[in-house]
């Protein structure tokens, strides 16, 4: 069973130090039993990245191209119970995207909180914020052919021939 003291361990192994920013993607399931379950994990994140650390996770959120409302406060994250969790923790900022939201804790929680902007993956957007910040991104458990969503921002920021930009009403 994993526990909080091995996990911290485990981030840190990983190269995750203190004052990072962090965003990641990440599945709970991929841990096995948790000592205290997936709040163990956010915990240990945060102790990982310290008082000076980000913790950036996406709470995407796809319902809206479908027709559903979405609402900042409201709308859960359907990228697992991490993700959900951070949502809702009563410290963290949420991004303002109907699709590519992010929940955020930590140091540049509110600066990122507050971004504004339509491309999910423009250069003002929480992809852009990453490279200013020297992010670091980490891949949990995912294949990493499907949770690099980072990959989208360079492809928008190189104009390749194959991505087209769709605007959506709401």
């Amino acid at each position: 069973m994993l526990t909080f003291e091995k996990l911290v361990e485990g981030f840190r192994s990983l190269g995750v130090e203190e004052g990072d920013t962090l965003l990641v993607h990440s599945s709970y399931k991929s841990f096995g039993e948790v000592d205290g379950g997936p709040q163990t994990v956010i915990r240990a994140l945060e102790a990982a990245l310290g008082a000076d650390g980000t913790l950036i996770m996406p709470t995407f959120n796809f319902d809206f191209n479908k027709g559903a409302a979405w609402d900042v406060r409201t709308t859960p994250s359907k990228m697992g119970v991490l993700t959900e969790l951070v949502r809702l923790d009563p410290r963290a900022k949420r991004v303002f995207h109907p699709f590519y939201s992010f929940a955020i804790l930590g140091k540049h929680a509110e600066a990122l909180g507050s971004l504004r902007y339509k491309s999910a993956y423009e250069r003002g957007s929480v992809f852009g914020k990453l490279r200013d910040l020297d992010a670091k991104i980490m891949v949990i458990g995912l294949s990493y052919t499907n949770s690099m969503t980072f990959f989208h921002h360079i492809e928008q920021m190189e104009g390749v021939d194959y991505r087209f930009l769709k605007q959506f009403t709401g």
